[in-house]
């Protein structure tokens, strides 16, 4: 399977991060996994991205309940200031919400391309890979 170079994950639960975080490096297939615990923190990530002319990550976990700013607020502020550069970015948002407000605000985003339940398994990023990166 294709090594992808940089995953970020983005959750204010320190325990999901960590399973996460586990989970991505038994499937060895990234150089590079970012953790993140808060909206704002990837807000800034992504701003400093920009304003130094860096390269986007492959692959961004999501989750929409936090605290600071929910997933959706990130979402909207990534399409206002990286627009057309979004669709090199597979943004995949990792929430257990089911609840159909959530689905619809999801489907309002294009940056967005996967809802997925939580827990992140490894099928689910095996799957993720052949679907993007293949």
């Amino acid at each position: 399977m294709k090594k992808i170079d940089t995953v970020i994950l983005i959750d204010d639960n320190e325990t999901t991060n960590f399973y996460n975080e586990d989970i991505l490096l038994e499937t060895e297939l990234f150089n590079k996994i970012i953790v993140m615990s808060s909206g704002t923190e990837a807000i800034d990530y992504f701003s400093v991205l920009k304003n130094k002319s860096l390269p986007l990550p492959q692959l961004v976990f999501l989750d929409i309940k936090m605290p600071d700013y929910e997933g959706f607020e990130v979402l909207e502020h990534l399409e206002e200031i990286w627009k057309e550069e979004l669709d090199k970015v597979i943004i995949c948002v990792l929430t257990t919400s089911r609840h159909k407000r959530d689905l619809e605000k999801f489907e309002k985003f294009t940056s967005a391309v996967e809802f997925l339940e939580k827990p992140l398994l490894i099928s689910m990023i095996h799957n993720l890979i052949k679907k993007y990166f293949s």
